[in-house]
């Protein structure tokens, strides 16, 4: 099941974005790679999409596609799906084609090497793209309704804020540290907690960040203990607050590191 309407085949203006096409788009997987390469900008938004992949070029990486994550496809970008491992469940999209007019560059600019993934974790996107699928079938009566909805869809994307980028392994390790800093930190319960192996948290962690996360573990706790032990908290109660096996560990650790006793360091601050 499927609606669609073709507003014209060439641009009324060059300097306005257009819409020259719109489609709700239901389908059962074909069990195969589609091949797709348009001579106009392409903007879709899956809404269904379980075991698709994408790939853009004859040697790009395949990735899964993603429900509600636009993928925006510049003019003569050449693209895969396969649909081989979707299984029977229907796929379902929306997708407009159109040019860019004025936009045309910024939107280069956005898409390097020509295809550009746009998480929409609000549905922004989405409820204009919707929008504008539902006015495509009514024909020409509503040519400036889609355009309008178009337009909106490109400050959205012109606009955005760049997404952050995901937290490294030593901020997600500093998270759980300030968590519970008394908690398990041994090796295996961090690559569990992480989730990654034990062997990739090992050697990703020295690689980026200069240091063990095991060194990297006792390094907060000592930071933290000191702090505790400025304001005065007996050795006994920071040891078990910090997560040392006891107060002579504490002091072992604390001697070897700060190159005194705890009891000099408190001395020391008085």
């Amino acid at each position: 099941m499927a609606s669609e309407f073709i507003f014209r085949e060439t641009p009324w203006q060059r300097e306005l974005p257009e819409v020259m096409g719109a489609r709700h788009y239901r389908f059962r997987p074909p069990g195969v790679i589609t091949r797709h390469q348009l001579k106009f900008w392409v903007l879709s938004y899956p809404l269904r999409c379980a075991g698709v992949t994408l790939r853009v070029g004859d040697s790009g990486p395949w990735r899964p596609l993603a429900a509600r994550e636009a993928c925006l496809n510049a003019p003569g970008t050449l693209t895969y799906e396969d649909y081989r491992a979707c299984g029977e469940e229907e796929c379902r999209s929306d997708y407009v084609i159109f040019t860019a007019g004025r936009y045309d560059r910024p939107l280069r600019e956005l898409c390097r090497g020509g295809h550009r993934r746009l998480p929409d974790p609000e549905g922004l996107l989405g409820r204009h793209m919707h929008a504008l699928a539902e006015a495509a079938p009514l024909g020409a009566g509503r040519f400036l309704a889609a355009n309008a909805e178009l337009l909106a869809m490109l400050d959205l994307i012109l606009n955005a804020s760049p997404p952050s980028p995901p937290p490294s392994l030593a901020e997600k390790l500093i998270r759980l540290f300030e968590r519970d800093p008394a908690a398990d930190f041994s090796i295996d319960s961090l690559a569990a907690r992480l989730h990654v192996s034990r062997s990739t948290l090992s050697h990703r962690y020295a690689r980026d960040h200069g240091e063990t996360p095991m060194a990297a573990v006792n390094r907060m706790r000592l930071e933290l203990a000191a702090a505790l032990l400025n304001r005065g908290l007996p050795t006994k109660s920071v040891a078990a607050e910090c997560g040392f096996c006891d107060e002579f560990h504490l002091m072992r650790n604390f001697k070897r590191h700060a190159g005194m006793t705890v009891g000099e360091y408190r001395r020391q601050r008085e």
